[in-house]
């Protein structure tokens, strides 16, 4: 990520966020005739609702979405192998060799299956990651990359994400009903904008941002309860492993599925719930009956192909000699 977008976009929301406590406090609003009169609690409870707003922002936006790290336990580097016909040169100064990602390629093998590997990381990406370009890395159960916040939302920081979205959408509803009293009716009403040209700006800027908290706070809520999340939604048809199922198979019921996203921190093995939800669902929908008395059978993915998602294969990837196995031995033990 580049450092111009992390300080423009925190920049931005830190101004944003002053222009509209200044326009609150600045004009005659109720906040202040209460300061006037010494009652402390409402504003003081409002100062300091705008600061843990902030302080969520930059724990989303500081935060590791949840990379895939070639550390974690489940996660291995990603290897050629090749024969050394295929191998490109049999120089032995060659350090370096350009390898394509064509699946219809036999004599370039990988030690990984095509749903398993990510061609820019060069990792074993584990199911629901995806590679994300802004941050190049590979993100566990990626939700999406958030400009706003210049980082992704992923597993380890969606929960975050969420809690930083209620409460700012809280801060701007109040914010919003506390300027309508700050307004002045001039004696000349040609003069109203100008004497309210602060908070009609604060009110512009107030009402956007409601608006797009709101459908955030809906969609994120709901991904929340039903264990789902923004990128498997829009491109379901583009995920082999959800297009051929007719129910998202990590929904547990509403319960499961927001203790384990409020309250888990650990990576969880999605695949294990994957596998155990395909295998119920399957049996329940073998065969599935038709208006004309008839059964058809339930169109199940391609083995080998349920977790790919073509985006993350990378064009072409280079491999050290260190890291290219010249004998076809290793593969064949792997199949």
């Amino acid at each position: 990520m580049m450092n111009g977008e992390l300080l423009a976009a925190r920049a931005l929301h830190l101004s944003l966020t002053a222009l509209i406590v200044t326009a609150i406090f600045v004009r005659p609003t109720v906040f202040q005739q209460a300061i006037s009169e010494r009652r402390l609690f409402a504003p003081i409870l409002y100062i300091f609702s705008a600061i843990c707003s902030i302080v969520l922002y930059f724990v989303v936006s500081c935060m590791d979405p949840g990379y895939v790290k070639k550390d974690d336990a489940d996660v291995e580097p990603l290897e050629v192998i090749v024969d050394d016909e295929a191998g490109g040169s049999n120089d032995e100064d060659a350090s370096l060799f350009q390898v394509k990602h064509d699946k219809n390629n036999d004599s370039v093998k990988f030690n990984l299956k095509p749903h398993q590997r990510c061609g820019f990381c060069r990792l074993k990406k584990p199911m629901r990651a995806k590679h994300c370009r802004d941050c190049k890395r590979c993100v566990r159960r990626f939700d999406h990359h958030c400009f706003w916040m210049a980082n992704c939302v992923g597993e380890r920081n969606h929960k975050f994400f969420l809690l930083f979205i209620t409460s700012e959408l809280a801060l701007l509803v109040w914010s919003f009903s506390i300027s309508l009293s700050g307004f002045v009716k001039p004696a000349d009403g040609e003069e109203w904008i100008s004497v309210n040209l602060l908070l009609v700006i604060a009110d512009i800027f107030i009402g956007v941002f409601v608006f797009v908290t709101f459908i955030l706070f809906t969609m994120h809520t709901y991904s929340a309860f039903t264990n789902n999340t923004t990128w498997e939604s829009i491109s379901k048809q583009r995920i082999p492993y959800l297009s051929k199922l007719t129910a998202n198979p990590f929904d547990m019921g509403f319960c499961r599925n927001f203790y384990l996203f409020c309250c888990v921190c650990r990576a969880q093995d999605w695949t294990k719930y994957y596998e155990n939800a395909k295998s119920n669902l399957l049996k329940k929908t073998t065969t599935t009956t038709t208006g004309g008395g008839g059964y058809r059978k339930l169109e199940t993915p391609a083995r080998g192909h349920e977790f790919s998602d073509d985006d993350d294969d990378g064009e072409e990837t280079t491999f050290s000699r260190e890291q290219l196995h010249t004998s076809l031995k290793v593969e064949n033990e792997q199949s």
